[in-house]
């Protein structure tokens, strides 16, 4: 087997806000992983495909390898060092920020006898006794959902839950004479 593999170092992302998209590829066909990621919104995400384009560079240009045929082996996202800034506080004090960083190795690795299937797995690609535990979505236009008539609502009057505040003058019982009550009465 042959293993490509491609890093980025000191990525100024934190390790656990790319780990939650690197998780998300891991496992997947190279062609799958780069339509994910092209539309996650994270910010890790933009980093991650560029990564994942520079694995499939390395792959065709140094090892011959197809791009049709690729997966991602592994994604590993370690911590990088951490720049320490500091946060003006209360009387004279300072609390410390820590900017984190992040290095991340994609290893990709070739399909050799192994076949890469599409699941009506919420859309993910699984590959041969690979499958993770995810909820089944039915194709469409084999489930029918039952609809419910959209009931007309009658319009209710307003009700105030708190008691009407009474004009100066009047009698106030209750919570609000507590509240509107004088220092000098």
């Amino acid at each position: 087997m042959t293993e490509v593999r491609a890093q980025v170092q000191y990525l100024r992302i934190a390790p656990r806000k790319a780990r939650l998209v690197a998780d998300m590829i891991k496992n997947l066909p190279v062609s799958e992983a780069e339509s994910h990621l092209m539309y996650e919104r994270k910010r890790a995400a933009k980093p991650l495909l560029k990564l994942l384009h520079s694995a499939v560079a390395n792959a065709a240009h140094n090892n011959a390898l197809d791009k049709d045929k690729l997966y991602i082996k592994r994604i590993i996202v370690d911590q990088g060092p951490s720049l320490k800034r500091i946060r003006f506080r209360a009387q004279g004090r300072t609390a410390l920020i820590l900017k984190r960083s992040s290095h991340i190795t994609l290893v990709l690795d070739e399909l050799k006898g192994k076949k890469v299937k599409t699941l009506p797995l919420k859309g993910r690609a699984v590959i041969e006794g690979k499958a993770e535990r995810r909820e089944a979505v039915a194709p469409k236009g084999q489930v029918k959902i039952p609809q419910k008539p959209i009931e007309k609502q009658t319009k209710r009057p307003f009700v105030s839950t708190r008691p009407r505040l009474q004009t100066l003058g009047q009698k106030v019982s209750g919570f609000t004479k507590r509240i509107f009550r004088r220092k000098a009465i």
